[in-house]
């Protein structure tokens, strides 16, 4: 996954949670793609493939991982792992150009502002200005790089912070109030279309 990009891990059929995962400091990653041959007049050159199935590149990730949690291997062995490993990613994924970039960053703004401002009661207009973006442009590339539209986005970031309140044991219609739900109605339509349970139910079973 690009840095920011919205994303969820679900397992497969009702089976157990397995994944491997690791978090990378997205400065290194930038510094080793300018070593690999890429611009370093930005910081950070999105991958264009969201999903890949090279078997060279997965157990590739399998040996890094394995590496990682080897307590035999010393950190410049881990380091040298790491850096092989993504120099590898680098040439076998492609990245994408700069001026596209330049608009995942812009659409990156927009996401973030909603982020910010989920309580509020948000204007198209409003989301345009903060990441210079057409209307048009943005309605379609939001959709395209998240998978939903400002507007469905807007609403994820209400229920998930809606979760935090009701575990931290506010009221539901406080929740519903201070994420900028017009009612409280309102608030547990949406949550329930989105966790597949209502507000109640949520706090019982996490309680």
């Amino acid at each position: 996954m690009n840095p920011g990009e919205v994303h969820a891990c679900n397992p497969i059929a009702n089976q157990a949670w397995s994944y491997q995962m690791l978090y990378v400091d997205t400065a290194w990653l930038a510094q080793l793609q300018g070593e690999s041959g890429l611009s370093v007049n930005q910081d950070f050159h999105c991958f264009q493939p969201r999903l890949s199935q090279d078997a060279t590149l997965y157990h590739g990730l399998l040996r890094l991982v394995a590496a990682c949690h080897d307590p035999v291997i010393t950190t410049l062995g881990k380091q040298e792992a790491a850096g092989a490993f993504f120099a590898q990613l680098h040439s076998r994924l492609q990245t994408i150009a700069p001026c596209v970039a330049e608009q995942h960053q812009r659409l990156q703004r927009a996401a973030e502002y909603i982020e910010d401002q989920y309580a509020s009661d948000l204007r198209l207009e409003d989301i345009c200005a903060a990441s210079s973006l057409s209307a048009s442009y943005l309605i379609r590339a939001f959709r395209q790089r998240y998978h939903m539209t400002p507007h469905e986005y807007l609403l994820d970031r209400r229920i998930r912070r809606g979760k935090t309140l009701l575990r931290d044991g506010l009221p539901i219609a406080q929740v519903a109030q201070d994420l900028g739900f017009a009612d409280q109605a309102h608030f547990q339509r949406t949550f329930k279309r989105l966790v597949a349970a209502t507000p109640g139910q949520y706090c019982r079973d996490a309680g």
